[in-house]
């Protein structure tokens, strides 16, 4: 398992890199972005990983074309004797399907294709049996 992940990272990796390549170091205010702002963005992070709500982070905006943040926040693995995070640095993702589906799901909401009182077997049609006709979307 953990060679397939290597696998899959280094191909996701391999994508990008041709679009990271193009990207070259920029000024904020030569884009259209606020120094400040971006400055404020920087110090959240910072302070989120000191405060150990979150365990490492890494940053990079870009805007046409211009990188005009880019830095890595925390350790990879928690331990003092860990490496520190770099802006390039890999991060491994677990369950992070539930997250994305759970914000897709709420823009369908927004858009009113989706009620999170209607049953789940409205858009899930081989859920059902037991007592799943009284599980709701909003359950799930």
């Amino acid at each position: 398992m953990k060679n397939k992940m290597k696998t899959v990272m280094w191909m996701v990796l391999a994508a990008a890199a041709p679009g990271m390549a193009q990207l070259q170091p920029g000024e904020p205010s030569r884009v259209g972005m606020s120094a400040r702002r971006l400055q404020r963005a920087a110090a959240l992070l910072d302070s989120e990983v000191k405060e150990g709500k979150l365990g490492a982070a890494a940053i990079l905006v870009a805007r046409r074309g211009k990188i005009v943040l880019e830095k890595g926040y925390g350790r990879l693995d928690g331990g003092a004797n860990s490496p520190a995070v770099k802006p390039g640095s890999i991060f491994l993702l677990a369950s992070i399907t539930k997250p994305v589906t759970a914000c897709a799901l709420m823009l369908l909401v927004e858009r009113g294709l989706v009620s999170l009182n209607d049953p789940v077997s409205r858009y899930l049609p081989e859920f059902t049996g037991g007592e799943r006709n009284k599980a709701r979307v909003r359950d799930l």
